[in-house]
């Protein structure tokens, strides 16, 4: 990771993605929750550019890999 890019925990919902999938008529079980895996650790590029994202299926599992 270079020094521009940081990491930041994010949620299935706080990026709204549920709305966006449900919006582009994904499977409701991918709308929901992400298919289990609603809590994610993003890495962003200069703070704006989301570069990767890994996700969890509990909170607890992403806190220990953050």
């Amino acid at each position: 990771m270079t020094q521009d890019n940081k990491k930041v925990k994010i949620t299935w919902w706080s990026e709204g993605l549920d709305k966006y999938h449900r919006g582009m008529g994904s499977e409701e079980s991918i709308c929901k929750d992400n298919e289990g895996m609603p809590f994610g650790i993003a890495q962003l590029d200069n703070d704006t550019m989301c570069e990767d994202i890994e996700w969890f299926a509990t909170e607890q599992e992403r806190d220990d890999n953050f």
